[in-house]
């Protein structure tokens, strides 16, 4: 269909631009996912070239049909990319502070049962292996010697 009205409109710019909108409005009627509006999008949008100016116009009623269907899926790729990258930005600050938490909880009970010098407080800080940490606080109960505790944290997984 998109076809055919690039055809018929070649002559009417205006009419072109009504006959695109339309098309984009029917996929969102038609209920397809937001990855198939996507890309006939890209289709349509190819083959119902408007002029610059149409072009800013086509866009701003687009935009406000979206917001009034509450269905925004082209400009919701925008979107979800911003949540994808905040989860992940989220989980990634969880990690370390799970991993500051794990050096800080060894180096005070390292200091308390043996005390530490500046370098082995180092030494658990450039640890960013969280498994070595939780064997490191696991030998501390049983450990005789910091070096006994300090050993794990050399270890590779």
């Amino acid at each position: 269909m998109a076809h055919l009205k690039t055809l018929d409109t070649a002559n009417n710019e205006q009419q072109r631009f009504q006959w695109k909108l339309n098309l984009v409005k029917m996929l969102y009627y038609k209920g397809y996912s937001r990855e198939d509006i996507v890309a006939l999008f890209k289709f349509i949008d190819w083959l119902l070239m408007l002029p610059k100016g149409l072009e800013k116009d086509f866009k701003n009623e687009l935009k406000t049909f979206e917001e009034e269907q509450k269905m925004a899926y082209v400009t919701s790729i925008e979107r979800l990319g911003r949540e994808e990258g905040r989860e992940e930005g989220m989980k990634e600050g969880l990690q370390q502070g799970e991993l500051l938490n794990k050096q800080k909880v060894l180096r005070k009970q390292l200091s308390q049962k043996f005390g530490i010098t500046e370098e082995e407080s180092d030494i658990i800080s450039n640890q960013e292996n969280p498994e070595l940490l939780d064997k490191a606080i696991d030998e501390i109960i049983f450990a005789s010697s910091k070096e006994e505790v300090l050993k794990h944290l050399k270890e590779d997984i």
